[in-house]
């Protein structure tokens, strides 16, 4: 059964090896275009495994074409859910300085609060410009 059903069995370590050491890998466009909605560690980690097959990796002309007609859009696209999650963060914090509004919170928890989301906000608006630099062309 393993060797018809391969792709349900867990590799050992020396046939990951050889995979490593001897496979060409085709990815498509999505794989490229995933590069820009993971996590800076995920992304990490998947250029991590394309570096290992830099001097194998094939990518049609197909998917070249799809990746870089899509590319600009999904940018914008990523921009705008953190924009609007940045806006969500700031509503909420809104809603709980409210005199109206429960939770009643205490100043302080509510001044500890609002720096939190200050920073997040801050480091999602970074990210963000940075993501925008790939409608210039990436590095």
């Amino acid at each position: 059964m393993k060797d018809v059903f391969h792709g349900y069995f867990t590799l050992g370590s020396v046939e990951t090896k050889s995979l490593e050491d001897d496979s060409d890998l085709i990815v498509d466009a999505n794989v490229l275009l995933h590069l820009y909605r993971l996590s800076e560690k995920t992304r990490e980690s998947l250029l991590g495994v394309l570096e290992k097959f830099q001097k194998r990796i094939w990518i049609p002309n197909q998917v070249a074409f799809e990746f870089l007609e899509n590319r600009p859009k999904l940018i914008m696209d990523q921009a705008k859910l953190l924009d609007d999650f940045m806006g969500r963060l700031r509503g909420n914090l809104e809603t709980l300085t409210s005199p109206r509004s429960h939770p009643f919170l205490s100043e302080n928890c509510l001044e500890t609060l609002a720096r939190a989301i200050d920073a997040a906000c801050q480091e999602i608006n970074n990210t963000r410009t940075e993501m925008e630099k790939g409608l210039q062309g990436d590095s």
